[in-house]
């Protein structure tokens, strides 16, 4: 997750954060990289990268690979032909990352946002292994309520989530017309910003977001919808959520075993 100081909307997504899926306590790595700010996260464990997306000065996002260890970048994959990217996930079956563009106009006419500076979501597919994407439409801006902030691909119900300042929605792959109607709500637990990921060894869907200016993690059954907040810490910037297997146990006593999730801090000191 992004860390802002005591500001959860501002502060560069630029560190990284082994975070336990247990207990909530975390450590932090390091910097990620020159130039990455990290909005989005997502493990593919064939390659055993984390792919993040991330603004540059150039305009357009570009597509890079993180050491799942460190959190440190270990390469560009390409130049993305969309800037504003704010949420990424990765569909092992079908080897494709989606990723979410957000924007300030709905079907080209900015009129349609009202006084919401980021009111629409279009989601894209991005091809891991060169960078190209597709676009799958916009999302219903009055369903969804903003742009879409973390993005989870449930791999064992087939399942595309997001996660938004209204709650959690279903996500359909079906967008006739050019709009992705086919949107349904889970809960409308308020959380700006916030991220997103899913467990497919416990089936668990894990949400980190802002709440009265501190940052809680939402775990969450995708199958009842049954949600348990584990921890609340201070306010910093949700960026990227990524579950990760523990490489070294002994070395993760401190946040207890099974997993850990990869998470994004700016940089500063918090207390644990």
């Amino acid at each position: 997750m992004a860390a802002g100081s005591e500001n959860p909307n501002t502060a560069p997504t630029d560190d990284a954060l082994h975070q336990s899926a247990l207990a909530g306590g975390w450590e932090t790595l390091g910097a990620i990289g020159a130039d990455v700010a990290a909005t989005g996260l997502a493990y593919d464990p064939s390659r055993d990268v984390i792919f993040a997306v991330a603004p540059q000065d150039v305009g357009k996002d570009q597509l890079v690979t993180l050491d799942p260890a460190t959190g440190a970048k270990t390469g560009t994959v390409a130049t993305l032909s969309h800037e504003g990217l704010t949420a990424l996930t990765y569909d092992p079956a079908g080897d494709r990352l989606f990723a979410i563009h957000a924007d300030a106009e709905i079907f080209g006419n900015p009129w349609n946002c009202g006084s919401d500076p980021v009111c629409v979501s279009t989601l894209l597919e991005i091809d891991p292994d060169d960078g190209t994407t597709t676009v799958y439409g916009e999302l219903n801006a009055l369903i969804v309520g903003g742009a879409v902030q973390g993005l989870a691909w449930d791999s064992t119900a087939g399942v595309l989530y997001g996660s938004t300042a209204a709650g959690l929605f279903t996500i359909g792959l079906s967008c006739g017309g050019g709009a992705c109607s086919d949107t349904s709500q889970v809960d409308n637990a308020y959380r700006k910003p916030s991220s997103l990921t899913y467990d497919p060894d416990t089936d668990t869907l894990y949400r980190q977001g802002t709440m009265s200016s501190r940052t809680e993690i939402d775990v969450i059954d995708p199958g009842t919808g049954d949600i348990e907040t584990l921890i609340g810490v201070d306010g910093f910037t949700a960026g990227g959520l990524a579950v990760i297997p523990v490489p070294e146990p002994q070395r993760w006593l401190m946040l207890s075993s099974g997993l850990a999730m990869l998470t994004l801090l700016a940089r500063r000191r918090i207390r644990h």
